[in-house]
């Protein structure tokens, strides 16, 4: 995915940019990197919300909610779900694929994860 990355960039394909990078902070976030998952999910919000793509925006708010859920930042995580769930919300089924994060309340995720391992630094 890095490859991909790399690829999409010298293209200049910015939508490609943004899903290379929240594919990789999902990855990371699976493999315990949450600082590395943050940085990559943080890229991927912003060009997603300066090429107005809400389900890339969504994908990321889901993945750094979890992320600071996981870091034990729990008002962070919140707040990233809820942002998530009313995007997804809002745009309905143009969401398929997604985590459907809209279909359940921010605080049951937060409930349901494991307990937190390790903070971010400088979050």
């Amino acid at each position: 995915m890095e490859e991909a990355l790399g690829i999409y960039r010298q293209l200049g394909d910015k939508p490609g940019q943004a899903q290379a990078l929240n594919i990789l902070g999902f990855v990371r976030l699976g493999t315990g990197d949450y600082l590395g998952a943050a940085r990559d999910l943080e890229g991927a919000l912003r060009i997603s919300r300066d090429t107005g793509d809400a389900v890339g925006q969504a994908n990321s708010l889901f993945g750094f909610g979890i992320t600071r859920r996981l870091t034990g930042d729990y008002p962070g995580a919140v707040t990233g779900l809820q942002e998530a769930q009313g995007i997804f919300r809002d745009i309905g089924d143009r969401g398929a694929g997604t985590p459907h994060v809209h279909r359940c309340p921010a605080r049951n995720v937060i409930q349901t994860r494991p307990a937190p391992q390790t903070g971010l630094s400088g979050q």
